[in-house]
């Protein structure tokens, strides 16, 4: 899984692609199945294909990921869109609210 961040700069996106080229990535929204297709150019950095795009995503949502080169799909993965830090990310951030009580207990007899 890949963790982007909502902006509107370009981030590099690093993949490791089957075969020698790519020029076309696809992004999916799993929520609404909408489809957007953004045509790139990608350079090989050692083991890995880059390309510095802007994204069209929205926090808090996952995206499919599909790279490929002409009609080969070469790479496929999934994107999840956060802006918080990776080191301190944590999926119940502000969900969870603890329980406020004073142990005040009745006993019948």
């Amino acid at each position: 899984m890949i963790v982007l961040k909502e902006q509107e700069t370009a981030q590099n996106l690093y993949a490791t692609i089957s075969g020698c080229g790519a020029d076309t990535i696809i992004l999916i929204d799993e929520e609404t199945n909408d489809e957007t297709i953004i045509e790139t150019i990608f350079s090989i950095d050692k083991y890995y294909a880059v390309a510095s795009v802007i994204l069209p995503i929205k926090q808090k949502k996952f995206y499919t990921l599909i790279i490929k080169n002409g009609e080969e799909i070469v790479y496929r993965d999934v994107i999840f869109c956060t802006n918080q830090t990776i080191e301190t990310y944590t999926i119940n951030k502000n969900v969870y609210t603890s329980n406020v009580s004073n142990n005040d207990f009745i006993i019948y007899e």
